[in-house]
């Protein structure tokens, strides 16, 4: 809702995130996925986020998600046809066309060579080498700005921060993080650096 109709991210992103992390007991894990056979392909830019905003999706999915996560059939390459379950009328020739059209408009966006394939191994390499991502704390921070959402992904061993635009215009945000220190028990030192 919010990447792809505007919706703000202070309803529907922050309060749904809190639920769900709230929710779940201490140390559980919850299986995710951006795409089923339910809804439209991410990279269909008609019916979902399309390329232009496939790495604000991808990156608010991998920050916000708590466990393993699942990679639905072809979503890697940059699928743009749904698949449905009976197939019985499905046009390969014209998935496999809007699939190629799909792919140079995400290589046109973020440079040549950057490829749909490219980016996904990139990401998700990212999410499974950081454990604060998959098992890790998490806060969500307050952006002020009903376009851009913020979570820290935390444990003792490493802090991440994501701040993602979920929208069309480049935005500026300034983002209060002392509550995030106080939770991460961080104090103003002159001999203690944080990286």
């Amino acid at each position: 809702k919010v990447i792809r109709k505007g919706e703000s991210t202070q309803g529907v992103l922050n309060s749904h995130f809190r639920w769900l992390f709230g929710a779940l007991p201490k140390g559980a894990q919850l299986y995710s996925a951006l795409e089923t056979h339910d809804f439209f392909r991410v990279m269909d830019r008609w019916k979902h986020y399309g390329p232009h905003r496939l790495k604000a999706a991808i990156w608010t999915w991998l920050a916000t998600t708590r466990g393993p996560i699942m990679i639905y059939n072809r979503q890697e390459i940059g699928e743009v046809h749904r698949i449905r379950i009976d197939n019985l009328e499905h046009d390969y020739e014209e998935a496999d066309r809007q699939r190629y059209y799909a792919q140079k408009d995400f290589e046109r966006i973020y440079g040549e060579g950057k490829t749909v394939q490219r980016f996904y191994e990139k990401a998700i390499d990212f999410y499974r080498r950081h454990t604060a991502l998959h098992t890790g704390e998490n806060y969500i921070l307050d952006t002020n700005h009903n376009r851009v959402f913020a979570i820290a992904r935390y444990n003792p061993d490493e802090n991440f921060i994501f701040v993602v635009n979920c929208w069309w215009e480049t935005t500026y945000v300034e983002i209060n993080l002392s509550r995030l220190w106080q939770e991460l028990g961080v104090e103003d030192s002159l001999r203690q650096f944080y990286a």
